[in-house]
């Protein structure tokens, strides 16, 4: 028993030292590790040009860096104040917290106060190998997590003399991975930037605008590709542009300065392509913001100069833009009482493709008060720069005495459409001026002689003799003063004739003095007006659509031309004074609605220009529709150069011209009228008005036995209004000749013979 009991206590000591000796290894495996990690993280940063002010590593694995600088390529380089945590190490998560995190580049400066990191494969796959100097981008591109936040991060950015700082909130990356962000977000952001302006006398002035916005989602941010735009130049495989950046909201939108403020509900996008540079684009930018003078530059490097900018331009490939709300208040330019004008817009809509790009904008109104313009909508399509671009880059290459022979339509853009629609406008238009007694005596007193030099001094007592009829306030232009003036048109009036009419309060220049008047209408203004309000006359009218199209341009000049517009609303005031305008009220009109097209084209292989439509048409009243064919349009028309357009103009030929004239009304309202104004009956009058007619075109007619069916035609229309149609087309397949056309200006009977003439009346 007690041999059993010895040898337990052998076998429980043994035991017990040997979990003992486990766990000293096992301490010692900890610290030597704790060692090793410390070590291998010095050594990693070092190797690499890294510095830390101190390395050290738990029990748990965990590191902790204080002041560690890492440094890229081109003097970059970022400063981290503190990283405490645990990278991935194989199947083990990681979670790095990182502080004071502060990336100097050449064009922006990145801080990031505190951020953490989820999952990091930062040290694994972030840095380089040793000895290998590697730039931002092959950094961005190696660095992987599955998420970043931070709780704010702010970017300032300095180029071309604008500085602008903005701070993010709550900033989240997801999914980060070969140097894309999958998803980002942040809960809004405040910014604020500065730059230099012209004021409109050759100098700038700083200004300074602060903003702030709300919630900000995305998707698909290709941070490496962003990165070899500004530090990269396209290379062999960078054919085709890259989508840099894809689905993006951004909510509440504010900017303000110290007079206006403005803002949107709303910008989105679905996404935006980009080409990489020629150059790289932070080069590009230095290079521009050197030159101060491009005009002062010889002509190779003005070229050079300008082929920069247009780069910039081509850059951008394929995008869209949404703006969603925008109000804006500015204040008015001539307002002493610190009016502001006010401008809502529902929403602009853009799209780029390449170099053409399209727009809209809805729900667009703006004012002040009562005074308001606004329109449903307005849009461009098929709107292109590229014949811009190309002819910017020749023009900038040429010597000066070149200058005088480039053909500057070539500078034009391809307009595409433009359409407006839903136009409504009740603006103040012109402000007569109110004109006062004293601003009259001192006005005509000060000048007297100049108003009617040629009064003599024989004829000065003449005036005077009129005293009671000045005095009475009444204007003495009604006196006739006898007097032959044309004798000595240069004689000067005594002094003492504009002392006295000054003194009298009235001028008497303007009396009405024999012999003068006809040459002097000044002279008949009325010597005293009474000051009276001066009521503003209105600008008021509505447009249903206005559309202009100017496309298939040959030089920058458009082969094809259409202006339209349809129910342009002009309102007739019934307190209106013009004769015109009262007649019109009578008939039975408050508002003039007129409708119109002018439609052009260039037949290029005919040589033809095509007059397909130009009409005017009035609502209620009638229209007018003018189209024809003319030949001998050749390319000469559109080479740019002013010369040869005008030699060729000679060349043009008169092929087919039809005229359409339409009653909708006009004729039975002008009928009624008259017969009320003449108390006769409208049978009569209409009568009346088929007898004359009839009468006068049968009498040309007869000396023109061609025109006799036109004749018969047109008194068919006046007797019964309706349509008429008159065509005219040469007999000749060549046309009439530009020299014929303008001999028959002064005898139009001189085309009878080289045309054919149809007319109808329906």
């Amino acid at each position: 028993m007690a041999e059993t009991e010895i040898g337990a206590g052998k076998g429980r000591r043994k035991a017990l030292w040997a979990a003992v000796a486990v766990i000293a290894i096992a301490a010692a495996g900890v610290v030597g590790g704790k060692f090793m990690l410390e070590k291998a993280v010095g050594t990693f940063i070092a190797e690499r040009g890294g510095k830390a002010g101190s390395v050290e590593a738990d029990f748990f694995g965990r590191i902790h860096l204080r002041d560690v600088t890492l440094p890229f390529a081109d003097g970059v380089s970022a400063r981290i104040a503190a990283i405490d945590g645990r990278p991935k190490i194989f199947s083990l998560s990681g979670k790095l917290d990182v502080k004071g995190l502060e990336l100097d580049l050449k064009a922006a400066k990145l801080s990031v106060p505190a951020a953490t990191l989820e999952d990091p494969d930062f040290f694994a796959a972030g840095l380089t190998a040793s000895g290998e100097k590697a730039d931002l981008l092959k950094r961005i591109e190696r660095f992987a997590a599955k998420q970043v936040s931070a709780p704010e991060v702010a970017i300032v950015q300095n180029v071309a003399s604008s500085e602008q700082k903005t701070v993010y909130k709550d900033v989240r990356l997801e999914d980060i991975a070969s140097g894309r962000v999958a998803r980002y977000s942040a809960s809004g952001a405040t910014f604020a930037f500065a730059m230099d302006i012209p004021d409109g006398e050759g100098a700038t002035k700083r200004e300074k605008m602060d903003g702030t916005m709300g919630a900000v989602t995305g998707e698909s941010f290709d941070v490496a590709y962003m990165a070899r735009i500004y530090t990269q130049k396209a290379g062999p495989e960078d054919k085709e542009p890259k989508l840099l950046y894809g689905p993006i909201s951004v909510k509440n939108l504010a900017f303000s300065d110290s007079k206006s403020r403005f803002g949107y509900d709303e910008v989105r996008s679905s996404g935006l392509s980009v080409r990489m540079p020629t150059e790289p684009l932070l080069e590009t930018l230095e290079q521009l913001q050197a030159v101060s003078d491009p005009q002062a530059l010889p002509p190779a490097e003005r070229q050079a100069f300008f082929k920069r900018i247009l780069s910039l331009v081509d850059m951008l490939a394929k995008g869209d833009m949404e703006l969603l709300g925008l109000k804006m208040e500015v204040p008015e330019q001539e307002s002493a009482e610190g009016k502001l004008v006010k401008l809502a817009v529902d929403k602009m809509a853009f799209q780029l493709n390449g170099r053409s790009f399209d727009g809209t904008m809805n729900g667009v109104t703006a004012g002040e008060g009562t005074d308001y313009f606004k329109f449903a909508e307005a849009s461009i399509n098929g709107f292109s720069w590229a014949p811009t671009m190309e002819a910017l880059t020749k023009l900038a290459g040429l010597k000066e005495e070149e200058f005088e022979t480039f053909p500057y339509t070539t500078l034009m853009p391809e307009f595409g459409t433009i359409r407006v629609a839903g136009l409504d406008v009740d603006m103040p238009g012109g402000d007569p001026a109110a004109v006062t007694d004293s601003e009259t005596v001192e006005d005509e007193s000060a000048t007297e002689t100049e108003v009617d030099p040629s009064i003599s001094a024989e004829q000065a007592p003449e005036a005077e003799q009129v005293p009671d009829e000045t005095t009475n306030g009444e204007a003495a232009s009604d006196a006739a003063v006898p007097g032959d003036a044309a004798e000595e048109p240069m004689a000067e009036a005594p002094a003492e004739q504009s002392a006295d009419e000054a003194t009298d309060g009235e001028a008497a220049s303007g009396a009405e003095i024999a012999g003068e008047v006809p040459e002097d209408p000044m002279a008949e203004a009325p010597v005293e007006q009474s000051a009276v309000p001066s009521v503003p006359e209105r600008v008021r009218f509505t447009l249903d659509t206005y559309e202009i199209a100017l496309t298939k341009p040959r030089n920058g000049i458009p082969t094809d031309v259409r202006v339209s517009y349809r129910d342009l609303s002009v309102p007739i005031p019934a307190d209106t004074q013009e004769e015109g305008f009262k007649t019109l009220r009578k008939i039975g009109l408050d508002k003039l609605v007129f409708s119109s097209n002018v439609e052009l084209s260039w037949d290029e292989p005919n040589e033809n220009f095509v007059i397909k439509q130009i009409s005017l048409d009035g609502k209620d009243m009638g229209s007018l529709s003018f189209s024809g064919v003319m030949g001998g349009a050749s390319e000469d028309f559109f080479s740019g150069d002013l010369n040869a357009a005008q030699i060729a103009m000679f060349g043009l030929t008169a092929r087919e011209v039809t005229l359409k004239l339409e009653d909708k009304g006009i004729m039975a309202k002008g009928i009624k009228l008259y017969a009320e104004d003449n108390h006769m009956t409208e049978d009569s009058v209409r009568g009346l008005l088929v007898l004359m007619t009839s009468a006068g075109v049968q009498h040309f007619a007869a000396t023109q036995p061609k025109l006799q069916d036109a004749a018969t035609a047109f008194t068919q229309f006046i007797s019964k209004p309706g349509t008429f149609t008159l065509k005219v087309k040469a007999k000749d397949e060549a046309g009439v000749g530009a020299l014929e056309l303008m001999g028959a200006a002064e005898n139009p009977a001189l085309l009878l013979e080289q045309v054919d003439i149809e007319a109808k009346a329906q």
